[in-house]
């Protein structure tokens, strides 16, 4: 009788034809959950954190639970998740580079006779993210 596992085929590389709605190059599962994926070796390891609250961490991430870097489950109510920009599709000097930009001590100007740690942002940081704004704005 067949399982999930029997849906998929291994190894599927570009010679045996075009890959298909169950070609998977690594499958693993976890409880009822069948995860595949079409160009790697392996399958990240899967968290799913139903009782998890989502909330922005310090650095204005994630943490563990960030839907922008680990593998998520399908869900036909976000068909389009899968479209989330990554970083690394967008080097500098692109604007969305700037969506991930994360402010350091070392990005501040600090204001002259101040004696507190306070700043402004540096005037290249500043055109960065309002070249992020324009793009938005579109």
């Amino acid at each position: 009788m067949p399982n999930a596992l029997t849906l998929f085929k291994s190894n599927c590389t570009l010679s045996d034809s075009w890959w298909q709605a169950f070609d998977a190059r690594a499958v693993a599962v976890q409880g009822n959950l069948v995860i595949t994926t079409p160009n790697m070796h392996f399958v990240p390891e899967f968290h799913h954190f139903e009782e998890e609250d989502l909330q922005a961490q310090a650095d204005g991430r994630f943490g563990v639970i960030d839907c922008f870097q680990w593998p998520q489950s399908y869900d036909d109510s976000f068909c389009h998740a899968v479209c989330i920009p990554q970083k690394e599709a967008f080097p500098f000097p692109h604007p969305l580079h700037w969506a991930w930009f994360t402010p350091s001590q070392d990005d501040l100007k600090s204001i002259p006779g101040n004696s507190f740690p306070v700043g402004t942002l540096a005037p290249d940081k500043v055109d960065g993210l309002q070249s992020l704004f324009k793009l938005a704005e579109q």
